[in-house]
């Protein structure tokens, strides 16, 4: 801990501030370090525009709701022109995102060959593809499908489309890519996935939120250190809490120490009930009487996992980090032992997402929700 009183992640995890908007976990800025924020929510900020990057495409996030877990953002390459170098659609993570419900598609039509423009759609021109169309609602524009050569999809929550004024029937002539591009602006709403339950009671705490990507896990970073969930903790509870982080097991009564640490010897695990397991007469009933004792233990435990490691299995099953996805029981990496799954529930990654092989083919897993035992996948 420097000598200047503060823990190093505290200090480095405060939120800050970007124009007119103050960030904080789940995001982190992107020079930040990486325990500062959830993996996959990072931005940036381009002088007093704060971005968001997803997908090879770069977004202006124009408002933060943090008690609906909302973001309004606006395409950058269509801030200031609805012609692109690039045509690309819009696509989210959605292991990281997701539309709110008053979302929904408009299009963009480029090069299109209308012998007479429709009154109901808003018409463009672009010097790279000719005459284009801004249709509202996307499910309502088939018949531009037919007659333009690229098309454009743009989410959008807002219904109305003021100042964009239906073109005169028979006119060629570019008259309304301002006023497009400033409906564009105004954006359309996203919704972070991850839980940031957590965050809160660390915040209420004193503490600033954080995330640990080896063991998967919230942080909260508090001045005297790192704690599971909240600052503030004394004596046995900030002990408890400390071994859990180092041995992944917790202390709920003292009479349930001996059972605990049977489970974790390093080179077997003994079932509660085996007569084979090791004789510890060891009374742990009172506390005032073991507290020196169960120390030791402790202290004999950490040099004992630190020599020899844990127990193989506990090792090899480990939860692991997909992409942005989080894949654990009853899936296991097609990579690690058979004894870490359920049978059948084997998924491969590709560096960026699962890969689930099912009946000959194979699916991309774009969500899992693990409460909801829902896979989403294409």
């Amino acid at each position: 801990m420097p000598a200047s009183g503060g823990f190093q992640p505290f200090q480095d995890c405060t939120p800050f501030d970007c124009g007119k908007q103050q960030i904080s976990y789940p995001f982190r800025h992107i020079r930040r370090p990486s325990y500062c924020g959830y993996p996959g929510y990072e931005l940036d900020c381009d002088g007093n525009y704060t971005t968001l990057s997803m997908e090879s495409l770069k977004y202006r996030v124009i408002h933060i709701d943090w008690s609906e877990h909302v973001l309004e953002v606006a395409r950058t390459d269509l801030w200031d022109d609805v012609c692109p170098r690039i045509l690309v659609n819009t696509s989210l993570n959605f292991s990281l995102f997701n539309y709110t419900s008053r979302y929904f598609n408009s299009s963009l039509f480029y090069n299109c060959n209308l012998l007479w423009p429709p009154r109901h759609y808003h018409w463009f021109h672009c010097p790279l593809y000719g005459l284009g169309y801004f249709a509202l609602y996307a499910n309502r524009a088939k018949p531009l499908h037919k007659r333009c050569n690229f098309s454009v999809l743009v989410p959008n929550s807002h219904s109305e489309a003021p100042g964009l004024a239906a073109p005169p029937e028979g006119s060629h002539h570019s008259a309304s890519n301002a006023a497009i591009s400033e409906f564009l602006r105004k954006g359309f709403e996203i919704t972070w996935i991850i839980d940031t339950s957590q965050c809160e009671k660390c915040n209420k705490s004193g503490g600033r939120c954080g995330y640990d990507r080896k063991r998967l896990r919230f942080n909260c970073f508090c001045p005297d250190g790192v704690h599971s969930t909240t600052c503030g903790k004394q004596g046995l509870d900030f002990f408890s809490e400390n071994l859990e982080e180092s041995f992944h097991f917790s202390i709920i009564t003292w009479g349930e120490i001996r059972r605990k640490l049977l489970c974790m010897f390093p080179d077997r695990i003994f079932p509660i009930t085996s007569s084979a397991r090791p004789n510890f007469n060891m009374d742990l009933t009172t506390p005032r009487s073991s507290l020196s004792l169960l120390f030791f233990i402790t202290l004999q435990i950490h040099f004992l996992v630190r020599a020899s490691g844990y127990f193989r299995p506990f090792q090899e099953c480990a939860p692991f980090l997909c992409g942005y996805i989080r894949i654990s029981y009853p899936f296991r990496l097609i990579r690690q032992p058979e004894y870490c799954g359920y049978p059948g529930y084997e998924l491969d990654c590709d560096g960026f997402s699962p890969i689930l092989s099912m009946a000959s083919q194979k699916y991309q897993v774009i969500h899992m929700n693990g409460s909801a035992q829902i896979l989403v996948v294409a």
